[in-house]
């Protein structure tokens, strides 16, 4: 029975021990995602093209609004004037493209998010492959999102940013060293 004891307590150690060399092996790293989506070149381009299309929305609604000020304004001064059935007519005219603005305007939101997400999800993918290629080449566990971490002890994980910038060919921009010096 003693012998049986002795055995298990051997293989309980051996598994301790053999499951603490395997973490201590594991390495882990993290990343700001959203900084460094922040730093690719492509996102310029993106802005141009997102901010075009949401002056070209701009531009609808507000011809939209002075449509309906104007036939608003001509209902306010002649309203006294008007039949009864002209008075319905001319309030429908004004729910009527008071609901194409508001349908106008949801549809510009949805657009614009339908193209926000076009333009940068082969961006993201850009970034995510280069993530997960550095992940393999330098034999990391896990790469983590520094954002969703709320604890994380810096001496155990590797960031791998300046790797992934590499990748991506990003170069860090140097310093405005203009202007430091006093007079």
């Amino acid at each position: 029975m003693k012998r049986v004891t002795k055995l298990t307590l051997i293989s309980a150690f051996v598994c301790i021990a053999s499951a603490f060399s395997a973490s201590a092996q594991q390495k882990f790293g993290y990343i700001n995602f959203q900084q460094l989506l922040f730093l690719m070149p492509e996102r310029d381009s993106i802005i141009l093209k997102l901010q075009k299309l949401n002056d070209e929305f701009v531009a609808n609604l507000e011809e939209i609004q002075v449509e309906y000020n104007n036939r608003f304004n001509d209902y306010q001064q002649n309203q006294s004037t008007y039949t009864n059935a002209t008075r319905q007519i001319k309030e429908k005219e004004l729910a009527d493209i008071n609901k194409r603005y508001n349908d106008y305007q949801e549809l510009a939101q949805q657009e614009m998010a339908q193209m926000e997400n076009q333009l940068y999800t082969p961006v993201v993918e850009r970034a995510q492959n280069a993530i997960k290629k550095v992940g393999t080449d330098n034999g990391l566990t896990a790469i983590f999102d520094v954002t969703t971490l709320l604890f994380y002890n810096t001496q155990e994980f590797v960031d791998i940013t300046p790797m992934v910038k590499t990748e991506l060919g990003i170069k860090d921009e140097p310093a405005n060293t203009q202007g430091s010096s006093a007079n």
